[in-house]
């Protein structure tokens, strides 16, 4: 069994199953949603994720995920899809044991802060890693800025909700 939870120990989960796989995300929601420039997360099977203590704050931070957060000392704890979730992406640092879900590759480096250096070997994705791809198999190109036909698994308006200024999200 998995289990974590947020800063203060109001809010504490488990989960039931292995996990599906672990990253770093770049993009502009996550960025804004932890204050931190890249958000590291381990994804599991939905249904093998419940709280055991406490529950969160739901925040929809677009039109298909939502954020759960502790209500007392903020700590984002996960995201999921809205409507018919099959996985959930647990922040890693919330895990009891966050150094036995190490990443795996890299998301939405589009996104990338330009003073943010990645010093590290694992592929990096423009936007989403292609759905069943081998994490080193489909890996953009640093020079491939102009492929707007990705794999993206967000909405095709994902875009609006990375405009400058940040207030679209």
């Amino acid at each position: 069994m998995i289990e974590g939870g947020c800063h203060c120990g109001a809010i504490r989960y488990r989960v039931d199953e292995d996990l599906i796989d672990a990253g770093y995300c770049h993009c502009d929601i996550c960025q804004q949603t932890t204050g931190a420039p890249v958000l590291a997360w381990s994804r599991f099977p939905f249904e093998a994720f419940s709280y055991t203590e406490g529950q969160p704050v739901v925040y929809e931070s677009s039109e298909w995920g939502q954020r759960e957060f502790c209500g007392t000392c903020g700590a984002q704890i996960c995201y999921r899809d809205i409507e018919e979730p099959e996985t959930v992406e647990v922040n890693t640092a919330t895990l009891d044991e966050p150094e036995s879900f190490e990443p795996e590759y890299h998301i939405y480096t589009v996104d990338q802060l330009s003073w943010f250096e990645i010093d590290d070997d694992l592929p990096r994705y423009e936007r989403e890693r292609p759905e069943g791809g081998d994490a080193g198999s489909d890996a953009d190109d640093d020079d491939d800025d102009d492929d707007d036909d990705d794999d993206d698994q967000k909405p095709d308006d994902f875009d609006d909700y990375d405009d400058e200024d940040g207030k679209d999200r």
